[in-house]
């Protein structure tokens, strides 16, 4: 009931997970190394979930960030 109500009030959960880094919406809590240079800087996993409130930040996810070295 609590999520619903939350819902309804405008709070949304924030997933990033495989979409590219964005420092303004998210927190790079660590970079980690990759295999592919496609999954440079895109985001790998989350530590943190993040919030939005009506469409805006409201908390920034914290997340790992992948890394592609040569």
């Amino acid at each position: 009931q609590l999520k619903k109500a939350l819902s309804d009030a405008g709070l949304e959960e924030v997933n990033p997970i495989g979409q590219k880094f964005d420092p303004i919406r998210d927190e790079a809590a660590s970079y980690e190394p990759v295999d592919s240079e496609d999954k440079n800087h895109m985001i790998i996993g989350i530590m943190q979930k993040g919030y939005n409130l009506n469409g805006r930040p409201m908390r920034p996810a914290k997340v790992r960030v992948g890394e592609f070295k040569k």
